[in-house]
């Protein structure tokens, strides 16, 4: 099972290995997005500052790197994300709308470096929000095995209950989405009862690619373009479905990142 001391020996390397493999496949797909103009959130002929747009990549490849520890991480995820309210208690959508306008009527030469940090900053934000999800199994496996735990005295089976009792916590609310929206997900009910079933890691984790795909492929090209400009106005009945379909996009990101974490962790313990 490794030659680790602790169980938070064991923790802070696999945080580690995950976290910067989760974190820099998100920022490919991230770059890859913004340079073919994809990006789910803006549908529209913008075009990237593309220095803007590596300086800030690369500089954050770079902390992840250097990041060592659990502890560490989650500083650096608390630090880079986006809060759900500003200083001064506008909500985070509204108050980067009102950076944008206040910007360009400011700079209107920088406009497009300006719609670029934004972009960056609010999909960072959401990678370190799945991120932070993924991280709350870490610390349900120190609260109930004990971080000072001997590694050797741990059970495997364990940690594998552990981990699966995590993931269904994400699986109910897919199971939720999915009920209130019958429509839209009566096409991937079989990858559904996977995820809900002790299934290994490895089947789970095709099951949420195969509803991840149908999420940016199926419902997403479902959305008009009236729905996706109201997309970071909270209120109407305009915004509704976007809402809801973006739900839906966290719950699968959450999931996600839950079941490529214990794979890590399975892979580690197996050795």
């Amino acid at each position: 099972m490794g030659n680790y001391a602790l169980l938070q020996d064991f923790i802070d390397i696999i945080s580690q290995q995950w976290f910067r493999k989760f974190f820099n496949d998100k920022l490919d797909e991230l770059k890859n997005g913004l340079m073919e103009g994809t990006n789910d959130t803006f549908r529209t002929e913008f075009i990237p500052d593309i220095e803007l747009m590596n300086q800030t990549l690369v500089s954050l490849k770079k902390q992840a790197e250097q990041l060592l520890t659990m502890k560490e991480i989650t500083e650096f995820i608390d630090k880079n994300s986006l809060k759900q309210r500003s200083k001064d208690n506008k909500i985070a959508n509204i108050a980067l709308d009102e950076e944008l306008i206040n910007s360009i009527k400011e700079n209107p030469d920088k406009v497009a470096e300006k719609i670029t940090e934004l972009i960056i900053k609010m999909q960072i934000g959401n990678i370190l929000k799945s991120s932070s999800k993924a991280f709350s199994m870490i610390d349900s496996l120190l609260n109930k095995l004990g971080k000072d735990t001997i590694f050797s005295d741990i059970d495997r089976e364990d940690v594998y209950y552990i981990l699966q009792t995590e993931i269904l916590k994400s699986v109910d609310k897919l199971k939720e989405w999915s009920i209130n929206n019958s429509k839209m997900s009566k096409n991937f009910e079989e990858e559904l009862i996977i995820l809900m079933s002790n299934s290994k890691f490895s089947i789970k984790e095709d099951a949420i690619e195969i509803i991840t795909h149908y999420f940016d492929n199926v419902i997403n090209n479902e959305l008009t373009e009236s729905e996706i400009a109201v997309m970071s106005k909270p209120e109407g009945k305009e915004a509704a479905k976007i809402i809801n379909y973006n739900k839906g996009v966290v719950i699968c990101e959450e999931l996600t990142a839950k079941i490529q974490l214990s794979i890590i962790i399975e892979k580690l313990l197996e050795n």
